[in-house]
């Protein structure tokens, strides 16, 4: 019988270092990282394409657009495998990114399920709430805004975003660190589950911090979108099509650029995050540490 792994109840302020930690990697070896990043893209879009093709072909298969999620698990692997040989003085490569496929791919597929399950039926539970489904209530901005406003800010509405909310956050975190237990732990699919869900509750102050960040980082984000906008309209002139285009072509760019870092940036945070949570005592990143 294996020994359930220690978890360490870490400072809240180890969640900001969870996310420095793991820019440290994408920072020194950005290029393997941006063709990882670029990879997992290229591969979740290709999925997304070939059965959205496949439900439009078959409409009563719409249950195919929700299996990319299934394959989520196998997926982080593949970034953990780069981050670990990082770690130990060698470089991440693309070919770690097919790791998810190489290991306890039972397990982690089943987790994937799980993951998609649980999300699905929160949706389900959302719209029973709202009273009807999310496309009726984006429809209604088009047809009456005021309805939509009203909508919005109802008792309803807002019920339904804090029952959602909470259940996807657990959800999430039920599956955080779940990969890692596997690959490191040799865990099965619920004691992975309940193993990432325990380190969840445990070291809730260091996650809570760490949710604080990355929302910092996104209003930082649309900070930056703003002053790109006023950038471009500010060389092109009062020409709002011809400033439209060039925003158009300017943040494709930068997504393009930026999006596979950023990814591989979030994905490593889970990594950090597993090793300073159950191997605290192991000294794997010496920045972590101080």
């Amino acid at each position: 019988m294996m020994e359930q792994p220690i978890i360490t109840c870490c400072e809240a302020k180890r969640g900001v270092l969870w996310w420095t930690e793991a820019f440290y990697l994408v920072k020194e070896e950005w290029g393997a990282w941006f063709v990882i990043g670029a990879g997992y893209f290229a591969f979740i879009f290709s999925l997304a394409a070939l059965f959205s093709l496949l439900v439009n072909m078959f409409p009563k298969a719409e249950m195919l657009l929700h299996l990319p999620t299934i394959l989520m698990p196998c997926l982080i692997v593949g970034f953990i495998a780069a981050g670990w040989s990082q770690v130990r003085g060698q470089k991440p490569r693309f070919n770690h990114f097919f790791s998810g496929f190489k290991s306890d791919v039972k397990t982690l597929l089943s987790i994937g399920l799980i993951m998609m399950i649980l999300f699905m039926l929160t949706g389900m539970i959302g719209e029973s709430i709202l009273g009807g489904s999310y496309e009726d209530m984006i429809r209604d901005i088009g047809e009456d805004t005021d309805a939509f406003l009203t909508r919005l800010f109802s008792p309803r509405f807002l019920s339904m975003t804090s029952v959602v909310t909470v259940l996807y956050t657990l959800i999430f975190f039920a599956v955080w660190l779940a990969p890692m237990l596997v690959v490191f732990q040799r865990a099965k699919t619920v004691g992975a589950i309940l193993g990432s869900l325990k380190a969840f509750l445990i070291n809730w102050r260091a996650v809570t911090v760490y949710m604080l960040f990355l929302f910092f980082l996104t209003i930082v984000i649309f900070i930056a979108v703003a002053l790109l906008m006023l950038f471009i309209a500010l060389i092109i002139g009062p020409d709002l099509n011809l400033a439209k285009t060039g925003f158009e072509l300017v943040s494709t760019l930068v997504v393009i650029l930026l999006l596979p870092l950023f990814t591989s940036w979030a994905m490593l945070t889970s990594f950090v995050a597993y090793c300073d949570i159950f191997h605290a005592n192991d000294h794997i990143f010496p920045r972590l540490k101080k």
